[in-house]
């Protein structure tokens, strides 16, 4: 690697001064420089101009750079870790660069990385955060690519998001934009994102022809990022309309390229696509390995929408290949993976209705401001002459100005309010799925750093059907409150709850064994009482499953243990409790 990146900052240093100056035996300036490694980062894989980029700030002449010189580096190198999945480590260096006095174009460019990388992160607030602060940008500036890029993102956002309509219109404009300049690249990502809105709308046949147009578009700029997606959206494009050989052969080249762009996203997402065309093309014995080995991929992605689709396909093969019991693994993954979509898809709604409430809210204040002005625009003409309208005026700003309190007061108070819907269960007050999960996810991880046991417990309401059935939903409800309650009570912190289903609950116990989670299971079975719903009580039981954890990295394997000891404590007569590591014949390590 080191032989690499030492070959291309030699070529960069021969070549700029034949291409951008005058004066052959003249040494390039750093802006000529920074302009090679920018040309290398978009047309070669990104260790080449990581390596030209990390020797130029060791050479002397670059003490010398400017704030704006030394953020166009960063940019660069933030990319660059985007696309090795270093993600944490990207976003403080963007962070670092819109802290700055820079331009409104670095800016746009700043914010759009962070959008993006946010939303790879499912860090749905910061993401529509960055977006619309760009969004609001947009006006000053004339980098007709900064322009089209963020639109692009704009539409890929609100159509994850479900406006569907506001996603189109932002790709329109984005495409006027993009046509109006000279930037290949940012036509082709605009047509790209088209293709997959196509998708969504069901026009697979449309969808297919502007992919073909998109092809013909990358391949005028050698973009090896570029060109590697644009075979991949090719190949889903020959997918979706059935041309499954074909599409075999585009994800091939796609998976090769992104491979030695070192893109590891690109080539998780083009195996998946070319497992799904292998296996529709008749070729199970290919197929059907890829898609496995893409489970993991989108677990630690979370990309839950594309995991209800992959297990849906999975089942279906081996339905037809008559494994029954794969089948019925592949539609249990498949239920939980479409729980954690909705409530992901929740999460994004809010995020998208506060970045969109916080907009409006700046927009009446600006307007409320502009009439402020206005008033005192008005009291100092009529100072001199009339005292009665100068009185008024003042009045007016007055209550204008309280009518902006009041404002801010409200706005306040709703934004606490859909921060608290994002993270709790509306009826009983504990972490909902997704915020249980990424708190657990996280304990979990602290406590194998720190080589501390941790135990997971799963809790389903035996029977709660019959109890809607036989007392109606508001009795449901009150037994569902309950239990909050009692959790609460009986696992306190540092135990972490949350409700992640209908009648289902979990419990993360950091520092605790099985042993000691089983004891307050037990703890939690005696304090069970009849709940009292007018003039019925109401008997109610649990049936429980506990995992400690062993080697488990994550919380969604460790899950998955629990979740099969509940299934067998609800196979076996309800109202029990089964452990795991009985279970399966296993000792936690």
């Amino acid at each position: 690697m080191l032989r690499l990146r030492a070959g291309w900052l030699g070529l960069v240093l021969a070549v700029l001064p034949a291409a951008g100056m005058a004066d052959e035996t003249a040494e390039p300036t750093l802006d000529d420089r920074i302009d090679a490694i920018v040309r290398l980062n978009a047309e070669q894989p990104w260790p080449v101009s990581q390596g030209a980029l990390e020797a130029l700030r060791q050479a002397p002449e670059f003490r010398a750079a400017t704030l704006d010189q030394r953020s166009r580096l960063d940019l660069v190198e933030a990319r660059n870790r985007i696309i090795d999945g270093r993600h944490e480590a990207a976003l403080d260096q963007l962070e670092q660069v819109l802290a700055r006095p820079i331009s409104i174009d670095r800016r746009l460019r700043a914010l759009e990385l962070a959008a993006n990388l946010s939303g790879i992160e499912q860090d749905y607030a910061p993401a529509f955060s960055y977006l619309y602060e760009g969004l609001k940008l947009l006006p000053q500036s004339r980098n007709v690519a900064r322009r089209a890029d963020l639109l692009v993102l704009a539409s890929r956002f609100h159509a994850m998001a479900g406006e569907q309509a506001l996603a189109m219109k932002y790709i329109s404009e984005a495409l006027d934009a993009a046509r109006d300049g000279d930037d290949v690249r940012t036509r082709c990502n605009a047509e790209q994102d088209l293709v997959f809105l196509q998708f969504r709308a069901g026009l697979d046949g449309l969808a297919l022809q502007t992919a073909d147009a998109m092809w013909t578009t990358c391949q005028q700029r050698a973009d090896p990022v570029l060109n590697g997606t644009g075979m991949m959206t090719m190949g889903a494009a020959l997918l979706n309309a059935g041309r499954y050989s074909e599409a075999a052969g585009w994800l091939e080249r796609a998976i090769a390229q992104h491979g030695e762009n070192g893109f590891a996203i690109g080539v998780a997402e083009s195996r998946y696509y070319l497992g799904q065309a292998l296996l529709r093309g008749g070729d199970a014995q290919r197929g059907i390995p890829l898609l496995l080995d893409s489970v993991e991929h989108f677990e630690q992605r979370e990309g839950w929408q594309t995991l209800i689709d992959l297990h849906a396909e999975l089942a279906e093969a081996f339905e037809d290949r008559g494994d029954h019991e794969r089948a019925l693994a592949q539609l249990r993954a498949l239920l939980s993976a479409d729980a954690r979509f909705n409530d992901v898809q929740r999460s994004l709604r809010v995020a998208y209705q506060q970045a969109e409430f916080e907009n409006q809210r700046q927009q009446q204040e600006l307007a409320l401001l502009r009439q402020r002005n206005q008033l005192y625009e008005l009291e100092r003409e009529a100072q001199s002459s009339r005292q009665f309208a100068r009185t008024v005026a003042t009045a007016m700003a007055g209550l204008i100005a309280l009518l902006l309190i009041g404002l801010l007061i409200r706005f306040r108070a709703d934004r606490r309010r859909f921060r608290r819907l994002s993270e709790r269960d509306g009826l009983t007050g504990l972490l909902n799925h997704s915020r249980f999960h990424r708190r657990a996810d996280l304990a979990l991880q602290d406590a194998r750093r720190a080589g501390r046991p941790c135990t997971l417990v799963a809790a389903d309401v035996d029977l709660f059907k019959q109890v809607n059935d036989r007392h109606g939903h508001q009795a449901g409800d009150a037994v569902l409150r309950y239990l909050g309650e009692l959790l609460t009570d009986v696992f306190s912190p540092p135990c972490i709850v949350g409700r992640v289903g209908g009648e289902e609950f979990a419990v993360f116990l950091p520092g605790e064994n099985r042993l000691q989670a089983r004891q307050r299971v037990e703890t939690l079975r005696g304090r069970l009482e009849p709940v009292v719903v007018g003039a019925e009580r109401i008997r109610i039981t649990l049936s429980f499953g506990i995992a400690e954890a062993r080697r488990e990295g994550r919380l969604e394997r460790l899950r998955l243990r629990a979740d099969d000891a509940l299934y067998r404590a609800k196979r076996s007569g309800r109202d029990q409790l089964i452990d795991a590591s009985e279970l399966f014949g296993e000792a936690p390590e």
